[in-house]
């Protein structure tokens, strides 16, 4: 575990564009049996687009996008909130969220996408990323 943390810093520094991220993002969620990941940067101006690097399928990302579910995503807000690492998912009990928020979450199960791992990143200016 180590050795594949020290590597991904490693292609993470030497990273000059979105596929480096990309290359580095996928041997690391590769290496801990992920068969999918996401990187989201939430948009500066709430009128922006956020940058989102993942091999999630593109059908469900453009999607994404345009309906702008980062605003109502419940992943995303959650991280928002905190610095935890947690789970989220269908199995997991969400029958008390809004429903725009369930919407996100039944929606991206019919990409295949039905829980994950997020890790909450904030920067020292108060950005996120996840």
């Amino acid at each position: 575990m180590h050795r594949l943390f020290e590597k991904f810093i490693e292609q993470l520094s030497a990273s000059v564009d979105a596929a480096d991220l990309h290359e580095a993002m996928a041997s690391a969620a590769a290496g801990l049996e992920f068969p999918l990941f996401a990187y989201f940067t939430y948009p500066p101006a709430s009128s922006d687009t956020p940058l989102v690097i993942s091999n999630y399928p593109s059908s469900w990302t453009s999607n994404y996008l345009r309906l702008r579910y980062h605003s109502v995503d419940p992943v995303i807000l959650r991280g928002l909130r905190g610095l935890n690492t947690f789970h989220w998912g269908l199995d997991r009990d969400h029958r008390y969220l809004p429903a725009s928020q369930q919407e996100v979450l039944e929606n991206a199960a019919q990409f295949g996408i039905r829980c994950g791992l997020t890790m909450s990143i904030h920067d020292h200016r108060g950005r996120f990323a996840g």
